[in-house]
């Protein structure tokens, strides 16, 4: 494991680790909590590929933490005081605690890579 930053500590790890494939070509898309997105899961916690329909707004603002990578359309992000888009090649990283809700505006449906980072606590 890499060492965490000094006076940090790692949350979440309970094991060494180790190789696992993301076999998302292989895997089928199933419905998410709302009718316009859909998702495929992989057995490593946390990581999952999205997919929003146009149209798709997400009911619910989230304050989780996550690391976003749009791999095609383009994904808006309601933050508490603005609104961003990401497109395709663009990411970014979400702190716990940062309200954020996530929609597509556009025409095309907006697939993304989401990565629930593990977080660091103080030692």
């Amino acid at each position: 494991m890499i060492p965490a930053p000094e006076g940090k500590r790692h949350v979440g790890y309970t094991h060494a680790m180790s190789f696992v494939r993301l076999p998302f070509p292989a895997l089928p898309w199933t419905p998410g909590g709302h009718p316009l997105e859909e998702k495929k899961l992989v057995e490593t916690p946390g990581v999952v590929l999205l997919r929003f329909a146009p149209g798709f707004e997400d009911p619910q603002i989230c304050r989780g933490d996550h690391v976003l990578y749009v791999l095609s359309g383009e994904l808006t992000l309601g933050l508490d005081d603005e609104t961003v888009t990401l497109g395709p090649g663009e990411g970014c990283t979400l702190l716990a605690g940062t309200a954020h809700r996530a929609a597509n505006s556009g025409d095309v449906p907006v697939t993304l890579l989401a990565v629930s980072a593990p977080l660091l606590a103080d030692a």
